[in-house]
């Protein structure tokens, strides 16, 4: 596979969605009452963030599992592809499996199974108890080198799904189902409240990589100290992390 044509590829389609991502933090910018989250994201937007979404939550350890184990199927359709099975990278395998349709499945899952919300920070607050204080950030969202949050909120043996993204450090994207223990604001705008915040926030801290990204210079402090305190077996994207909320 030309590597030039792979790279290319990933740099066109991300180009267009952060054009629409622009847009949308632009829009905030300039009218942060907005009182729906059409004012802020048309449909056209909506789709290339949906693609966002998609194009983050493939890029994950799970689903480099499920294109390796896409490739072990190719390998029983037909015997040409047993030669070639350890010739790709993971970006390779990604894009093979991109090939399927998968994030377009993905993408228009998330247009159609989710109500499209803003959250927002409209009175920024400190943590009530001290040692939470000391390493929580509830005053602005945070963002990671892997900014899409994934949660599963598990309410009576049902399973409700939430996505999101920050979009500033006042404002993010918030995707929720049917099933959310939050009550749904029809108009998509939401007020946030510090405990809401720092849930988020941990997640970013603790599914980050290399970089936690921050507005207010007081709170690298905190960030530090979140990392000083808690081992990198919890900060690290294991797949195993527990949020409590």
């Amino acid at each position: 596979m030309n590597k030039q044509y792979l790279e290319k590829s990933f740099a066109e389609l991300e180009s267009k969605i952060g054009v629409s991502i622009q847009r949308g933090i632009d829009c905030l910018s300039m009218n942060s009452d907005f009182s729906n989250v059409e004012e802020v994201i048309n449909l056209d937007d909506k789709e290339q963030l949906a693609f966002f979404l998609a194009l983050q939550s493939i890029r994950t350890p799970y689903y480099r599992e499920v294109s390796s184990n896409f490739l072990s199927f190719l390998d029983e359709v037909s015997p040409i592809f047993s030669s070639i099975n350890n010739g790709f990278n993971d970006n390779e395998l990604l894009f093979l499996y991109l090939n399927t349709g998968a994030l377009e499945r993905l993408s228009n899952y998330f247009l159609s199974n989710f109500h499209w919300m803003i959250g927002t920070i409209d009175v920024p607050e400190q943590a009530k108890l001290s040692h939470v204080r000391k390493s929580f950030v509830t005053d602005e969202f945070l963002i990671s080198d892997n900014p899409i949050i994934n949660f599963k909120h598990v309410i009576n043996d049902k399973v409700s799904l939430e996505f999101g993204c920050p979009l500033s450090s006042k404002h993010i994207l918030l995707l929720r189902d049917e099933f959310s223990p939050y009550p749904i604001n029809e108009s998509g705008r939401v007020s946030l409240n510090r405990n809401e915040i720092r849930i988020y926030n941990e997640y970013q801290c603790r599914f980050s990589t290399r970089k936690v990204i921050y507005n207010k210079k007081e709170n690298l402090v905190k960030i530090k100290s979140f990392f000083n305190t808690f081992p990198r077996s919890l900060t690290h994207n294991g797949d195993s992390i527990c949020v409590l909320t």
